[in-house]
C-alpha cells in the first residue's frame, strides 16, 4: 500500500460510518418519513394504472349495510361466522372462479363449522395467511425467500 493510502482509507471509512449512523438515526426518529413517502408516491404515480380483468367484481360492506347489521351482530369483529358463510354461499351461486376474503379470522370459534363447510364446498375461497420467520438466513441466489406460514383458524387451505 502507498504511504498515506491506509490513512485515507480509514478516514473515508470513518466518514461513511458517521454518515450512515446519522442517516439511520434520522430515519428511526422519523425525520425522513416525508421524503420516503414522496419517493414512494413518485414511483406509484409514475406507473400507469392497471385495469382489472373484465370479469373482476368487488363485493364490499358499505356503511349503510354495516349500520343495519350493527344492532343485531355488534362490531364486525364479533359477527358470527355463519353470516360470512351465508354471504359466501350466495357469492358461490354466481359461479366465480375465485373468492378472496380480505378478512383475517384470527381465532377459532365454536360456529366455524358452517363457514368451513361452505369454503370446502366452494373450493375457491382464499383467506389471508401470516408469514413467520424466514426458513434460511441467506437463501441461494435467484431463489425466492421461503417462510413458515401460519394459518389461523381451521380453514380448508390448512387441511391436507
Amino acid at each position: 500500500m502507498k504511504p498515506g493510502a491506509r490513512r485515507r482509507l480509514l478516514v473515508g471509512a470513518a466518514i461513511g460510518v458517521v454518515v450512515a449512523v446519522a442517516l439511520g438515526a434520522a430515519f428511526v426518529a422519523g425525520y425522513l418519513a416525508t421524503s420516503q413517502a414522496r419517493a414512494v408516491d413518485f414511483f406509484f404515480f409514475r406507473w400507469r394504472p392497471v385495469q382489472p380483468a373484465r370479469a373482476c367484481t368487488l363485493v364490499a360492506i358499505d356503511q349503510r349495510s354495516y349500520r343495519e347489521l350493527l344492532p343485531q351482530h355488534g362490531a364486525m369483529g364479533n359477527w358470527p361466522r355463519a353470516l360470512y358463510a351465508q354471504a359466501l354461499a350466495r357469492l358461490g351461486e354466481a359461479g366465480p372462479r375465485v373468492i378472496v376474503l380480505d378478512i383475517f379470522f384470527d381465532a377459532a370459534r365454536s360456529d366455524d363449522g358452517e363457514l368451513v363447510a361452505v369454503m370446502r364446498r366452494l373450493g375457491n375461497v382464499l383467506t389471508p395467511a401470516e408469514a413467520e420467520g424466514p426458513r434460511a438466513a441467506r437463501p441461494a441466489p435467484g431463489v425466492a425467500q421461503e417462510f413458515d406460514v401460519r394459518r389461523r383458524g381451521t380453514w380448508p387451505a390448512a387441511s391436507p
